[in-house]
């Protein structure tokens, strides 16, 4: 009896971040508090023949009660050339690589082999002992329990396809970002796909009194509105997809607060920003001036992105002199965009990654503002 679950996943396949928070909502403020690590529901569709059909129904039915070990797909290492046999380091790509912990390997022929992790270091995986086949692909194994039923159909005598969802049960903390930090909060300054579908909303939390004649009257039930913005990034390449899954549980689901740019050319400026002013000049909007006040602009002339905190605005003729918390440290031509940034959070605990093809990842929420 084994308790590897080892059959490798149709492409596309799917894996999905799943945090837990607590919120508690006043008039003007908000509380959360993150409740668990982030668990991985691995999501997989086999197509197998009668015997590799009957030795998963084996597997299932022996494990369905207790844990299995289930590759992280999506944190696979595949190699350009087959390593030797008898090879002690991977040159493997960031991924949630435990010292302790073990891989899967795979080889030519549908060779397969479990090995233990004996060191982890930047770009290298030292093995207890030395692998005994070729190695083409590497990746981390999981302890999990079934989360669902193993389904599927009959294709045809002698292929059938089964689904089945694996959850984590290993889980740490891999939270970690390179973002600039504005009053401890990161910017997201990874500009997100714009892209027909992607969601955008005001939200208006009020209670709407309707007596049944004439007009209607609104109650607020919180400050202000809530801005709601899609965001969806695609990731290429072991390192930038253990980056963005760092992100990811670095804001633990709806625990986590973020400014978050626009991207959009929603602000002008008048006259050239000094490299040491504290003041910008911005042709004026038609909604009031107090609502830019404690946000962030981000300001890109093409030479990298800069933010900056309006700390205070004073109309001025036709135009909006901006304080600024810091001076920008370089010019700012009147040509640069000009876009707003805003507080926000996650407005889901559960975060979808998606993996079109070994080796890239599609992931991304939709992000709500807090008070």
């Amino acid at each position: 009896m084994t308790d590897l679950w080892h059959y490798g996943p149709l492409v596309p396949f799917s894996e999905t971040l799943s945090f837990k928070t607590d919120i508690q909502q006043a008039y003007d403020a908000q509380s959360r508090v993150s409740n668990r690590l982030a668990r991985s529901v691995y999501a997989m569709r086999h197509r197998v023949d009668d015997t590799v059909n009957l030795d998963m129904e084996g597997l299932f039915d022996d494990r369905r009660l207790t844990t299995m070990r289930v590759p992280a797909w999506g944190e696979a290492t595949e190699f350009a050339v087959a390593l030797w046999s008898g090879a002690t380091v991977l040159p493997v790509g960031p991924a949630d690589w435990r010292a302790g912990g073990e891989v899967l390997l795979l080889g030519p022929a549908k060779q397969r082999e479990v090995a233990t992790v004996a060191s982890v270091a930047p770009g290298a995986l030292t093995l207890t002992a030395p692998a005994t086949i070729p190695v083409k692909m590497a990746m981390p194994l999981r302890t999990c329990r079934a989360l669902s039923d193993l389904t599927g159909t009959r294709m045809f005598p002698g292929l059938s396809e089964r689904q089945v969802s694996f959850v984590t049960q290993d889980n740490l903390d891999l939270g970690a970002h390179d973002m600039v930090e504005i009053d401890g909060l990161p910017v997201l300054d990874d500009a997100f796909e714009i892209a027909a579908g992607v969601e955008q909303a005001m939200m208006h939390p009020v209670q709407i009194i309707d007596e049944g004649q004439g007009g209607i009257d609104t109650v607020p039930l919180r400050a202000g509105v809530d801005h709601k913005l899609g965001i969806v990034f695609t990731d290429v390449g072991p390192a930038a997809m253990f980056r963005r899954r760092q992100w990811w549980h670095f804001l633990c689901g709806q625990a986590g607060e973020f400014w978050l740019p626009s991207f959009a050319d929603g602000l002008r400026l008048v006259s050239t920003l000094g490299a040491s002013s504290l003041t910008m000049t911005i042709a004026a909007r038609g909604w009031s001036p107090s609502l830019l006040t404690g946000r962030v602009v981000g300001f890109d002339d093409g030479g990298g992105r800069i933010y900056r905190k309006a700390t205070g605005v004073t109309p001025s003729g036709g135009n909006w002199v901006v304080d600024l918390s810091a001076a920008p440290g370089r010019a700012i031509p009147t040509s640069a965009r000009l876009s707003i940034v805003r507080r926000m959070r996650l407005d889901s605990d559960d975060i979808p990654l998606g993996f079109p093809m070994q080796g890239m990842m599609r992931s991304g929420a939709v992000c709500v503002g807090v008070p």
